[in-house]
């Protein structure tokens, strides 16, 4: 994670760890037993978000903001990542989660694309004191989505 947003990112070294990273659950990406990622999820409300952008007109019955997600450079365009919102999508729905929310600086586009293509949308632009402008994004997750991304797969890397 350090080396994603404090060497690439350039954010401060203190954006790295916060003390409301405490209330989230985190999560490893493996590639059989090699880290190559790694995201916080926030379940309950107040999300970190909402400090910026109010949700209220977006969320849904449970909502969840995926947060400082960060893959390694050398996986970012493999099937690793993603994969790895195939199974965020799976943990929504095993934990009746449907709204979730993420951001991104403003300027990595692709993330902001990979993110449209799972199913999120952008809801609006920030300015974050440390970090700078951010794109916000949503996605309502459901079954549909879920098939989505797993035709999106199948067809990306040619998997039946």
């Amino acid at each position: 994670r350090r080396d994603i947003f404090v060497k690439e990112d350039k954010y401060p070294e203190s954006e790295v760890w916060q003390p409301y990273d405490e209330r989230a659950r985190h999560f490893f990406i493996l590639e059989g037993e090699k880290k190559i990622g790694v995201f916080s999820l926030f379940t309950q409300r107040p999300l970190p978000i909402e400090k910026y952008i109010d949700i209220d007109r977006y969320k849904g019955k449970h909502n969840a903001e995926i947060y400082k997600l960060a893959i390694a450079k050398s996986y970012r365009n493999t099937p690793a990542l993603f994969f790895s919102f195939v199974r965020i999508t799976e943990y929504f729905s095993d934990h009746d989660l449907d709204t979730a929310f993420i951001h991104s600086i403003k300027d990595k586009k692709k993330n902001i694309t990979l993110y449209k293509k799972v199913g999120f949308k952008t809801i609006g632009e920030i300015e974050h004191p440390n970090k700078g402008p951010l794109t916000v994004l949503y996605c309502n997750f459901n079954i549909l989505t879920l098939d989505k991304l797993i035709a999106q797969y199948q067809k990306k890397y040619k998997i039946t």
